[in-house]
């Protein structure tokens, strides 16, 4: 006997066969999502998160798998948000990949920046099912990259805006780094040009560029055995003055690099056009020997002035006459002892500040004091 077995009983069998493999599937790849240590989250064509692995229920502060389409929208800072949206929309109503970074709220309150990227996903016939995604919190490693930015600039800054010429030459005795005020100071190039300056030196030989400044110098043979006592010892420093050819002078300093593990690495030369700064200390040093100079001759103008004030107190002193100094109101301002014995003071200095009044009867003394005054009104003798 032959049985035949019921078509539709077959093909029910064949779906809930299919059904089960796609949710083995399924739970397999939650199960793989759940243990990825970066956030991983699936949606559907319209937009609606339908799975969400562990890593981001944890970044969120949910337990919840699904996330309706304008749910997340909530945790996107507001300046990041309009961006955030159109960029999501795009991806969905086009299919095509996402690539997005948006401040997104951490489930302690703090804003991190996410990087998200998705990928669409289509099913065997094409038909387009939603995107699966990544995200990941790159705000450390953006931090990092924006601090690495300002260290480079600053560095840039520091390097072409200092008034040092600055050289490095490597181990190997190439030139691996020179900016452009080392040209200028050397007259490698002209300091008014604009644009890009040449890349004079760099990669080559630091003996090919010693042999194009060394002409400069006054004295050639002493720069160069200088400057190879320096790459023969390698942890020498120099601090001197350079003289060049047409009177310009610039200051050297040079040291050896070594990393932290003690290792040579190179050796840094910094050059400095001081000649102003030369010019304007001899200029300081003329001025400074006729200011010497000058006040020599005033200190010898005061000796002969304070001798001759001593000359003229011993001749005061000692004259047997009454020799005084009046001001325009009679009042003695010098007095000699003889005349401070005449009117019984004990000393000259008793007489200063007073008058003929202090010390004669007012009828003598007012005869006095008008004899002066008319001296004083006419200028003429008595």
């Amino acid at each position: 006997m032959i049985a035949f077995s019921n078509p539709a009983s077959i093909t029910d069998l064949h779906g809930q066969e299919q059904d089960s493999l796609k949710r083995e599937d399924e739970e397999r790849f939650k199960a793989i999502a759940d243990s990825c240590p970066s956030m991983m989250w699936e949606t559907d064509a319209d937009g609606t998160f339908q799975f969400l692995n562990k890593a981001c229920r944890r970044f969120g502060g949910t337990d919840q798998e699904k996330l309706d389409a304008g749910a997340w929208q909530s945790l996107i800072h507001p300046d990041d948000v309009t961006k955030c949206v159109a960029a999501f929309k795009h991806a969905i109503e086009t299919h095509t990949p996402l690539s997005v970074e948006a401040r997104v709220l951490r489930t302690d309150g703090e804003w991190r920046l996410l990087g998200s990227r998705a990928q669409p996903r289509f099913s065997s016939n094409g038909k387009y099912l939603g995107h699966i995604g990544l995200s990941a919190d790159i705000t450390e490693r953006i931090q990092a990259e924006q601090a690495r930015q300002f260290e480079l600039l600053l560095n840039r800054a520091l390097r072409e805006e200092t008034l040092e010429g600055i050289l490095v030459v490597n181990g190997s005795g190439e030139i691996v780094l020179r900016n452009r005020k080392f040209l200028e100071i050397w007259g490698l190039i002209d300091p008014h040009a604009t644009g890009q300056s040449p890349d004079i030196g760099i990669g080559t030989s630091d003996e090919t560029l010693l042999e194009t400044v060394v002409d400069r110098v006054e004295d050639p043979e002493a720069f160069r055995t200088r400057i190879q006592e320096l790459y023969d010892h390698p942890d020498r420093r120099d601090h001197c003055e350079v003289k060049l050819k047409g009177g310009r002078t610039l200051e050297r300093h040079s040291t050896g690099l070594r990393n932290q593990e003690g290792k040579y690495l190179g050796r840094l030369w910094l050059f400095r056009d001081i000649t102003a700064h030369k010019q304007a200390e001899a200029c300081l040093k003329k001025a400074n020997d006729l200011a010497g100079e000058a006040n020599r001759r005033l200190q010898d103008e005061q000796s002969i002035i304070d001798n001759e004030r001593k000359m003229l107190h011993a001749l005061i002193d000692n004259i047997p006459d009454f020799m005084y100094v009046k001001d325009l109101e009679s009042r003695f301002v010098v007095a000699n002892p003889h005349l401070a014995h005449a009117v019984w003071a004990k000393t000259p200095e008793e007489l200063l500040g007073k008058t003929d009044f202090d010390f004669y009867p007012p009828e003598l003394a007012n005869a006095f004091y008008e004899d002066e005054q008319n001296v004083m009104r006419s200028g003429q003798p008595l």
